[in-house]
């Protein structure tokens, strides 16, 4: 056993050297369990590069289309909005960058009735929305005046409240 130990451990420092020189700084993992040694060598490069943020032209078009409207969209508005920018942009990259956009907290899903999701910068103010029955786009309402604890049944305890008012927006009324 102690002969075997020494040969991946010696096997593991020449594994570091080769990838060593090729530029790639490694961590070497080694494990005994159950009588078997196992030997883990990982890129540190590559760990780096796959927590790091990707920061491409398809990501900044689509930041770009928030930043813009300052207001919920679909995805098939993201998607028009920031083919202006990138022309060559399709669907399931839109799809696949919202995705990452939401996980890292700098998009928030909005669930509408009726399944519809759309996705707007955060913001740590609470609001409602209004959708527009015309062009079926929606916006944020900044205030929520509302006692709603008030419309609550007795006993019950209010956690949370979400509003969707519809009519028509100032764009279609005019």
């Amino acid at each position: 056993m102690i002969i075997l130990v020494d040969f991946f451990i010696k096997t593991s420092f020449y594994i570091a050297k080769v990838l060593a020189r090729w530029d790639f700084p490694t961590k070497l993992d080694c494990c005994l369990d159950d009588n078997r040694l196992s030997l883990s060598v990982k890129s540190i490069r590559r760990e780096k590069i796959q927590r790091m943020e990707r920061n491409t032209q398809q990501r900044q078009a689509i930041i770009a289309a928030f930043n813009k409207t300052k207001r919920p969209l679909s995805v098939q508005e993201v998607l028009e909005l920031a083919q202006k920018r990138c022309p060559g942009l399709g669907i399931a990259t839109v799809y696949r960058n919202l995705k990452v956009l939401v996980a890292e907290e700098r998009l928030q899903s909005v669930d509408l009735p009726g399944g519809q999701v759309l996705y707007e910068l955060p913001t740590s103010l609470h609001h409602h929305h209004f959708s527009c029955l015309k062009c079926l786009k929606v916006y944020d309402i900044d205030v929520c005046g509302l006692n709603f604890q008030k419309l609550v049944p007795q006993g019950f305890q209010l956690r949370e409240h979400e509003l969707l008012l519809s009519g028509i927006c100032s764009g279609c009324s005019a």
